[in-house]
């Protein structure tokens, strides 16, 4: 009787063991289940997140290249042209000197907050480039700056120029010398 005891025993240990295996597994594939279920949407959400920058970087490309395409039209249209020529010879009447060519070009060369360089810089001119951002063209007003080197320096200089289209032709609102 006592054999018979010792195996009942060990048979219903056996069987609660079991029994509880089987609920840690049930509980186990739940988890696993909301575990692959979160990992799914988060993974989801990356996704969205990665997709919703990546229009973002495309329309921002796109936004770009339509304002350098809008720059490049006008700068070999007429308009532009005419634009390019006043601000060359606005800008070397400045560095030589030139006072009356300068006020030429001038909205109102009268005005009191002109400054007129009167030493010839322009033979010591080692580069001269228009600069203009695409932001800064409207129909009848553009900023930009010509950036321009002296020989013997070792710094940039700028000449800031503020232009507005007046009956047809260009002129020179506003000039400022930045080093």
């Amino acid at each position: 009787m006592k054999k018979y005891l010792t195996v009942l025993i060990i048979v219903l240990i056996v069987s609660i063991a079991l029994l509880g295996c089987t609920n840690n597994n049930k509980e186990s594939e739940e988890t696993s289940k909301n575990e692959i279920i979160t990992i799914s949407e988060k993974s989801t959400q990356n996704h969205t997140k990665v997709d919703n920058k990546t229009k973002n970087n495309t329309n921002n490309l796109n936004e770009n290249a339509q304002k350098l395409e809008h720059k490049d039209k006008f700068l070999k249209s007429k308009e532009g042209h005419d634009f390019q020529v006043v601000s060359w010879k606005f800008t070397k009447a400045y560095l030589s000197g030139d006072v009356s060519a300068m006020k030429s070009y001038l909205i109102n060369p009268e005005n009191k907050d002109n400054y007129y360089n009167t030493e010839n810089k322009f033979d010591d001119v080692e580069f001269l480039i228009l600069k203009l951002d695409p932001n800064d063209i409207k129909e009848d007003r553009i900023i930009a700056e010509y950036e321009f080197c002296l020989k013997n320096t070792d710094y940039y200089q700028y000449l800031n120029l503020e232009m507005k289209k007046i009956n047809g032709e260009w002129k020179v609102k506003f000039y400022g010398l930045q080093m």
